[in-house]
């Protein structure tokens, strides 16, 4: 793959549709939508719409880049059924990111970082990494009252949901 690959990357694993053009670690373009259950009908007009606000051609995409879970069920299997489909048409490799991962990568080494999804009442999707930047926590299904925080250390949190909070796991 060149030096600065032209990603189609998609996400859908939640309730935030979102299609971003990328040229290497550049963002071109993006488009997200919350409007709820709507990634089916939002997903291919973005993609012909970032490509046209680069007024590039998606056949110069090099890969297709997808989210790959944990999430909504129904979200992954339009996300990457379009992706896979991207990929036939464009003969291109097809890349699929664990969100969780995802989310975890924003946030400096050495320190704790904690990603969770809300899945449903009181579980989360949680994935984590200590400040050896050791996964203690890899995909697994818990309940808030599970999940362990370092009492005597910093340490950030990514979540799909605003309410989430510290609160929620202390009690």
């Amino acid at each position: 793959m060149k030096l600065n690959p032209v990603l189609l990357c998609i996400e859908t694993s939640n309730e935030i549709c979102s299609v971003v053009l990328a040229c290497g670690e550049e963002i071109i373009s993006i488009r997200e939508s919350d409007e709820k259950n709507s990634h089916a009908k939002n997903l291919n007009v973005f993609v012909e719409e970032i490509f046209q606000e680069a007024k590039m051609d998606i056949k110069e995409t090099d890969a297709v880049v997808v989210s790959s879970g944990p999430g909504s069920y129904t979200g992954l299997r339009i996300g990457v059924s379009s992706a896979k489909g991207f990929c036939s048409a464009l003969n291109a490799p097809l890349i699929a990111v664990k969100t969780l991962d995802a989310m975890l990568s924003i946030f400096d080494e050495n320190t704790f970082r904690y990603a969770l999804i809300h899945a449903r009442e009181n579980e989360f999707y949680c994935s984590a990494i200590n400040e050896d930047n050791q996964k203690i926590y890899d995909d697994n299904i818990f309940f808030s009252s599970e999940i362990i925080f370092p009492a005597d250390k910093n340490y950030f949190i990514a979540a799909n949901d605003l309410t989430i909070s510290k609160t929620k796991f202390e009690g």
